[in-house]
């Protein structure tokens, strides 16, 4: 009776050490960032735009989240841009900004801007986004 007793609790131990090391294999989704910049007067799109992506990351309760990292990108021929971001679990979310360009090397922050169907400062981490960046043309 105490053998059979002693196998099934290493049965039950080897099982649970199984699920835990699959477990811990599963690797988390990235976030992807997959947008286009258009103008919100023709709906044209714009190529060459510069794109701040700005990852926050998680705080404790009744403070500001940190800047963790940023990325600048630059919307290609198309009006199109990507960013795939590995999953890194102290992400609390991302924003978009679009820059222009008032000196060589110098930006500053294009107003006006709409990232529909999102708000430009709540992509969630570990998920894809698709949407349109909406700025006017002559505000860059």
């Amino acid at each position: 009776m105490r053998k059979q007793q002693s196998i099934g609790l290493l049965k039950k131990a080897l099982l649970l050490s199984c699920i835990l090391l699959i477990q811990s294999c599963v690797s988390e989704d990235p976030t992807v960032l997959s947008g286009e910049v258009v103008d919100t007067k023709t709906g044209l799109k714009i190529p060459g735009v510069t794109v701040l992506v700005s990852v926050y990351e998680k705080a404790s309760f009744l403070t500001i989240p940190a800047l963790y990292r940023e990325d600048t990108l630059v919307s290609d021929s198309q009006g199109k841009f990507r960013l795939v971001a590995p999953y890194n679990e102290q992400y609390s979310r991302f924003t978009i900004n679009v820059l222009k360009e008032v000196a060589s090397g110098t930006f500053e922050f294009a107003n006006g801007q709409d990232c529909s169907p999102y708000d430009c400062s709540s992509f969630l981490p570990g998920k894809v986004h698709q949407f349109r960046v909406r700025i006017p043309l002559d505000s860059l």
